[in-house]
């Protein structure tokens, strides 16, 4: 599938969170120290912009230090006005955006943690940063969620509008065995023939029904590795003769054995396969609806910071 509607708008609306997160600085004791800007009676220090321009960028950026002291002080105003809301975050809520952070951004429990140890943050104090965080964005949404609707028109002509979004290309599910060739440099007569025999020699297994594994196991020598794989791959994916024979043989067929050119030979079994097609609308209604909502979230976002920043007073001393 392309890159599409249906992988992208999840985490439209969950940007919000993450990116106010991590422009938190967490609340310990500061020596004195230089005020980069005053938002209204508030102030942000320079340690406070290093901290979250070292977290944003992992490493020191001076370019975009301006970039992140302006969302600093959107923070600060959205702080500001929402102050007074009652909103509660439970751990279990704590819980599941540290574990959407991590499954999104593909990271283990130890590597956040080493992030965090390198930032000097602890644990608790992340997770009191994760919690703010949350706050904030549920104090977005309340503030200007009931100004945004979405119609079935509009929902109707995005699907119509956008018909790529919804295809998905017929994919195979495949067992394999390759036979890698070595290095056209270190490539001789007798050692092609050996390979070839060795795929002559599986292809015979395979068909009277042993194990791909197994034979792949057996036939491996030192520096001769047989590799053996499962896999799903979407039509195109796979080396021209390679792709054709994956989309010709019926489930359950086992191949020739097919040159990949100079790299191997391949020998594959069709476990399943799946054809092209089109997501139907109501599949995918409210997956439209909820990208189309999100969207308008996030202009009108921009828009309420931009009336905060016109009501506020803000004074800027970084250059």
């Amino acid at each position: 599938m392309n890159y599409n509607i249906i992988s992208r708008f999840p985490r439209l609306f969950f940007f919000f969170a993450i990116f106010f997160i991590f422009l938190s600085s967490p609340a310990r004791p500061e020596i004195v120290d230089e005020v980069v800007a005053v938002v209204n009676d508030e102030i942000i220090t320079r340690s406070d912009l290093l901290r979250a321009a070292k977290f944003q960028f992992l490493s020191p950026d001076p370019s975009r230090y301006r970039e992140v002291l302006e969302r600093l002080i959107d923070q600060k105003l959205i702080d500001q006005a929402t102050q007074g809301m009652d909103i509660k975050i439970s751990e279990k809520d704590v819980d599941a955006m540290i574990a959407d952070f991590k499954r999104t951004n593909q990271i283990t429990d130890a590597q956040l943690t080493e992030i965090l140890q390198q930032q000097g943050i602890t644990w608790e104090e992340y997770r009191e940063q994760v919690r703010i965080g949350l706050r904030r964005n549920h104090a977005i949404a309340q503030n200007i969620r009931s100004e945004i609707s979405i119609s079935d028109k509009e929902i109707t002509e995005y699907y119509q509008q956008h018909p790529e979004e919804f295809f998905e290309p017929a994919q195979v599910k495949l067992e394999r065995l390759f036979f890698p060739l070595p290095e056209e440099k270190n490539l001789k007569d007798n050692k092609v023939i050996t390979i070839q025999q060795k795929a002559e020699e599986a292809l015979r297994r395979v068909r009277s029904g042993e194990n791909f594994q197994k034979i792949a196991q057996e036939l491996t020598t030192p520096g001769e590795k047989i590799s053996w794989d499962v896999g799903v791959f979407k039509k195109g994916e796979l080396f021209g003769t390679l792709d054709q024979a994956a989309f010709t043989l019926p489930p359950g067929e086992i191949s020739q054995i097919i040159p990949v050119g100079n790299k191997g030979y391949c020998i594959i079994r069709v476990v399943e396969r799946t054809p092209e097609k089109t997501k139907k609308f109501e599949e995918v209604r409210e997956i439209i609806g909820n990208y189309l909502y999100q969207q308008k979230m996030a202009i009108r976002l921009q828009e309420w910071i931009e009336k905060l920043r016109q009501n506020a007073y803000i004074e800027i001393k970084f250059y």
